[in-house]
This record gives structure tokens, sequence and C-alpha cells, in this order.
């Protein structure tokens, strides 16, 4: 699916008469996104090897914290009370699920090995 994507985006692109060069900002912001993209799916990958993919799932959505920190941190991004809530709700939710994979673990410690 994405190859066809791409097959389209060449095609409408030559249709259209323009050019495919990137500026250099562009290529700079892409390659550590990429980078952070890559590394993202790889850990999503090792986190369902470790554990259920509900639990997982959740990890990769919670992440959106992680740039919404960075934007209010580095580009002084105005902060109102529903940040606030939706951040301390990530952060709840996170020691949440480490309490349950906590328990989860030492029940199958506890049970009886056949």
């Amino acid at each position: 699916m994405c190859g066809w994507s791409l097959v389209f985006v060449i095609l409408i692109g030559l249709a259209s008469g323009h050019d495919f060069r990137t500026p250099l900002e562009v290529a700079g912001l892409a390659l550590p996104f990429g980078v952070c993209a890559g590394v993202a799916i790889l850990s999503l990958q090792t986190a369902l090897g470790l554990g259920n993919i509900s639990t997982s799932w959740l990890a990769v959505n919670l992440s959106a914290g992680i740039p919404t920190i960075l934007s209010i941190a580095l580009y002084k991004e105005p902060v109102n009370r529903w940040k606030v809530f939706a951040l301390v709700t990530m952060a709840v939710s996170m020691v949440l699920l480490w309490k349950d994979s906590q328990s989860q673990k030492e029940s199958v410690a506890n049970s009886p090995h056949e």
C-alpha cells in the first residue's frame, strides 16, 4: 500500500510540474524524526513480546505526552488546565500500567508450576 502511495505521489508531482528537491531544513527535521519513528516501531515490537497487545498499544498512544512536554518546554507553548489534566492522566495511567504488570509478574511467580 505504501508503494502505491509513493507511485501516485510521484505521478501527481510529475503531472503538475513540481520538482522533487527537498529543502535542507526539511531533510534536517525528517532524519531525526524518522529515526525516532523507527525506534518507536522497534519498541512496540519488543513490548509486544514482553506483554499483551492492549498494554503495549496503550503505552504507544500515551507517548504523545513526550512531544507535548517538549513543545511546552522548548517553544513556550501556553499551558492550560486541559493540557495539565491530560498530562497528569497520562502519568497516572502509566503508573497503573506498571503496577498491573508487577502484580501479574507476582501472580505468575506465586502460581504452582506443573
